[in-house]
């Protein structure tokens, strides 16, 4: 898979940002389907699914929806954690199975949940894992996403995971570990070679959540130095509980962060 072959980048709507009170223990899974024709009608073509959700109705029976209302799903953001499987074949028959039945071409990977970097062993053993995944399913790019609490902790070493695999479609799914301007450049500056989606959400000086393109990272300078893919994650008017959330306004938002990503990402003709 040639990561980026178009000349044009296009702008998700992730799903998990229609999910409220997403970091508390109660847990609110409206039915994505339900959500389809609100989304369709805020003008969004394409998602990058919350894996609960898919499951929540089964991956065949959300591809039928998502095309009842003209929506493609180009990106599944899995919570597969390769490292947690006993045997190779389980977690890559699991994944192909959802790759097929919703005809992903994209899959965001969380590299090694809750393992420290010194973890060599977890380390290599990772490395191990997404080598055969990718070899396996060369038609998938796989998105090691840029996560706090995971590998992706040290920036250095991330990077050498993808350098030292060497595959084609194996690359990083961005976003900041620190959410500070400078820590956040040199991030960015290091491992943007390999960066190929983005996603997109911010937050102000105190650590709130902002509309993306008003808060501490510079995001306009990110996507123009290196312009990819990006997803809308996570917007302000959707970090509430539950009585508060009001569709609309988060779906909203959303677009007006869409349309200025859009603009961003689109190559200026001469």
């Amino acid at each position: 898979m040639n990561f980026n072959s178009a000349a044009s980048k296009s702008v998700h709507l992730h799903t998990i940002a229609l999910e409220p009170l997403r970091w508390l223990p109660q847990k609110i899974f409206r039915p994505l389907p339900e959500l389809l024709p609100a989304i369709a009608e805020a003008g969004f073509s394409t998602l990058e699914i919350f894996e609960p959700h898919a499951k929540q109705v089964g991956f065949k029976v959300l591809k039928r929806h998502l095309g009842e209302w003209n929506l493609t799903a180009p990106v599944l953001s899995s919570y597969l954690h390769i490292l947690e499987c006993e045997e190779e074949t389980a977690y890559l028959e699991t994944l192909k199975s959802a790759v097929e039945d919703g005809e992903f071409r994209a899959v965001r990977l969380f590299p090694g949940e809750k393992k420290h970097p010194d973890d060599e062993e977890s380390v290599k053993v990772f490395c191990d894992r997404l080598g055969g995944l990718a070899d396996d399913l060369p038609e998938i790019d796989f998105l090691l996403e840029t996560h706090n609490n995971s590998f992706a902790d040290e920036p250095e070493l991330i990077v050498e995971i993808v350098k030292n695999l060497g595959k084609n479609n194996v690359g990083l799914l961005w976003q900041p570990i620190v959410f500070e301007p400078a820590a956040a450049r040199l991030q960015f500056e290091m491992q943007s070679p390999w960066i190929r989606h983005y996603h997109l959400q911010n937050r102000d000086a105190q650590g709130k959540f902002t509309e993306i393109f008003s808060g501490v990272i510079p995001w306009e300078e990110f996507l123009t130095s290196h312009p990819a893919d990006a997803s809308i994650e996570f917007v302000a008017s959707g970090i509430k509980p539950a009585e508060e959330f009001f569709l609309p306004e988060v779906l909203a938002e959303a677009q007006t962060a869409k349309k200025r990503a859009v603009e961003l990402l689109t190559p200026l003709k001469s």
